[in-house]
């Protein structure tokens, strides 16, 4: 009896293995499943993006107050450095200015311009975008050079000496050598504003990108219980209502890549 009813068993089981319709559920599990862990790593995909993202946007905003905090450090430094060039003059004129023998003021206007120009580059960020600004670092650091040589004359002519002039002109060449900082420091908050908005954008774009992979990683899911359903219960209905749910699922993750 006992050999006879494993022999009835063993029979049973390979009739059960043989059953057309479990082996076609079987291998639609096997193409459901393989579906189900690609929608799963793109989903995954799109969720670290979607943090990337956010944590470059606020980076770049962090990054963006840095900027106009420094920028205002500059105005302040401008303005004291005008009202010190203000009051030289002031100083100069007091008591009537007399004209006198003009003389070399003695400024190295090379190293001036090398110094405002090596001063503007480090200002700009990065240092390799100096070229693509309205106005380069070289370009901006002659102009004010030039600027200040005609100052000095101006100066020289309305009776300072030498020294008196020199002094007020250094203490205006500082004053627009901030003027100028300022501007570039203005550009650099700009940009990192419309920086931090690109990123808010992707990170948005991958958010409703990871919201249809979500969805579609669960019609996929569902279908791959409902088809084991199916083998348990052996009932197609199970199985088809599972195939279509999952059909469902893959289109749904698809249209993740097209939305904008």
């Amino acid at each position: 009896m006992t050999h006879g009813h494993v022999s009835q068993e063993g029979e049973h089981a390979a009739h059960h293995a043989q059953d057309p319709f479990d082996r076609r559920v079987a291998m639609s599990m096997v193409v459901i499943a393989a579906i189900l862990a690609t929608v799963k790593v793109i989903g995954h995909r799109a969720h670290n993006d979607t943090l990337a993202y956010q944590i470059k946007a606020n980076v770049a905003h962090t990054q963006e107050s840095d900027q106009w905090n420094f920028f205002q450090s500059k105005k302040m430094r401008e303005v004291l450095a005008k009202l010190e060039a203000e009051l030289m003059l002031q100083e100069a004129s007091r008591g009537g200015v007399k004209p006198v023998a003009k003389g070399a003021a003695g400024i190295d206007w090379t190293k001036l311009a090398e110094k405002f120009e090596a001063d503007f580059k480090e200002i700009i960020t990065p240092p390799e975008r100096a070229e693509k600004k309205a106005d380069p670092p070289e370009k901006a650091a002659q102009k004010l050079v030039e600027g200040l040589k005609k100052r000095l004359r101006e100066l020289q002519d309305q009776g300072l000496s030498a020294e008196q002039a020199k002094r007020v002109v250094l203490a205006e060449g500082a004053s627009r050598r901030y003027n100028q900082e300022s501007r570039y420091i203005g550009e650099n908050a700009h940009e990192l504003k419309e920086k931090a908005k690109d990123y808010r954008h992707k990170s948005d774009h991958k958010h409703h990108q990871a919201d249809y992979f979500d969805l579609g990683e669960l019609g996929v899911e569902l279908a791959l219980v409902l088809s084991s359903v199916a083998i348990l219960t052996k009932r197609a209905f199970y199985w088809l209502g599972g195939l279509a749910i999952g059909v469902i699922g893959v289109v749904v993750a698809a249209a993740g890549f097209f939305v904008h």
